[in-house]
């Protein structure tokens, strides 16, 4: 790690810690690669390791903050078992965090049009049908599953729909 020095107005210089990490730096690619399959191990996420745009832009913020000279140091660094947070925060640093609602207009149509209509017709009236949506952030996604299974299905309104993200708290409607 390298110091930055900073003379104040009254002449004092003072320190602050930079990472060697600069933004034209090249990604060592098995180190992607440790990424992407660490990615897919600790939260099922598939990011291609050829991506070294992304892995940049995201990872870049994180190992400053943490003052690894390296991606593999690291990931390495939050492989160790006693280095649950740090993993956690190379997750989510690696995690897109965009929802809203009705997001991607066709998965919708198809709930509505094709996939509800044959799980309603294969239950009984009584039978309940329960949706998990996963990676939602925030909630929005199933809330806009909810509203557009009552209004294209009013009369199965206590379908339960679940919503969760890669935080402990899921989202209920």
């Amino acid at each position: 790690m390298s110091s930055l020095q900073n003379t104040s107005s009254s002449g004092a210089i003072a320190s602050a810690p930079t990472a060697s990490v600069h933004a034209s730096d090249d990604l060592d690619p098995l180190a992607c690669e440790l990424l992407c399959q660490k990615m897919r191990q600790w939260a099922g996420g598939v990011i291609s390791p050829a991506n070294t745009d992304l892995i940049r832009s995201r990872m870049r913020p994180l190992l400053i903050k943490e003052g690894a000279d390296n991606l593999r140091q690291l990931i390495e660094r939050a492989s160790r078992p006693s280095e649950i947070q740090l993993r956690q925060h190379v997750v989510d640093a690696m995690t897109t965090h965009e929802t809203m609602f009705f997001r991607d207009a066709h998965p919708f149509e198809s709930l509505v049009h094709q996939v509800l209509p044959r799980l309603l017709e294969s239950r009984r009236t009584h039978d309940r049908i329960r949706i998990h949506c996963a990676a939602c952030s925030t909630g929005q996604e199933p809330y806009s599953i909810a509203m557009r299974i009552l209004e294209s299905h009013e009369d199965r309104s206590d379908q339960p729909c679940r919503g969760t993200h890669l935080t402990p708290v899921p989202m209920e409607t």
